[in-house]
């Protein structure tokens, strides 16, 4: 009897504080359940087309902490032999094309479908989503470890039309018409040649011719005294 009600007691004892444990640390139970979204491993993408990708967890499990990545697209070389790029010389160097930065949110599955510009299609190219940093030039160490999925995509054309740019019309600015400033002519004052110079001319004669008739009858009378 000593014996099981001892065993009684280790028993309530071992489950009280296995309760305890548990409601002291819930966070903990709850930390060891989501998903590390650093390792690479956990995460799982898909290339639906040349510029658009599908990433979330790989258990679909909610992320402990937020994640971010980069989809990068990249110009290869000319002479690409469209050959798996480990190890393949003419697959590098890469430079990066476009890129965009995506933060996966803690408490999600990291659910995502982003899409990117990439390089036309007479150009060698290779798309990637990884696990920050950004990678601006390849070589070939690659992403180092961080690359969760590649797409490497030769180039399908030898020609391609490039659009240029198109120049919006510039409209010139209106500039009123100016009316030059008007100057008063100044009158030409001619000789004058009319009426009153002959009528002036006649009165002078007049006079003249009258002086003299006068001077001639003064004389006649002076001799016939």
């Amino acid at each position: 009897m000593l014996r099981f009600t001892r065993s009684l007691i280790i028993t309530a004892a071992v489950v009280a504080g296995f309760g305890a444990l548990t409601f002291m640390h819930p966070a903990s139970a709850s930390a060891a359940s989501c998903v590390d979204g650093s390792n690479r491993a956990n995460l799982v993408a898909v290339w639906l087309t040349r510029d658009t990708t599908h990433i979330k967890t790989k258990s679909g499990g909610k992320l402990c902490k937020d994640v971010q990545i980069y989809v990068s697209s990249y110009v290869m070389p000319d002479n690409y032999n469209g050959k798996p790029f480990k190890g393949n010389p003419t697959a590098i160097p890469q430079t990066r094309f476009a890129s965009k930065a995506v933060t996966l949110k803690a408490g999600t599955n990291g659910d995502t479908t982003i899409t990117i510009p990439v390089p036309d299609l007479c150009t060698n190219a290779q798309m990637d989503i990884y696990l920050a940093p950004e990678i601006i030039n390849v070589d070939a160490t690659g992403h180092k470890h961080r690359n969760i999925k590649g797409q490497l995509s030769p180039r399908t054309k030898t020609v391609c039309t490039v659009t240029p740019p198109v120049t919006p019309p510039v409209t010139p600015p209106v500039v009123p018409p100016v009316t030059p400033p008007v100057t008063p002519e100044t009158p030409t004052v001619l000789p004058s040649t009319g009426p009153t110079s002959a009528v002036a001319v006649i009165v002078v004669a007049a006079t003249v011719v009258g002086t003299a008739l006068a001077y001639l009858r003064n004389r006649r009378v002076v001799s016939q005294l």
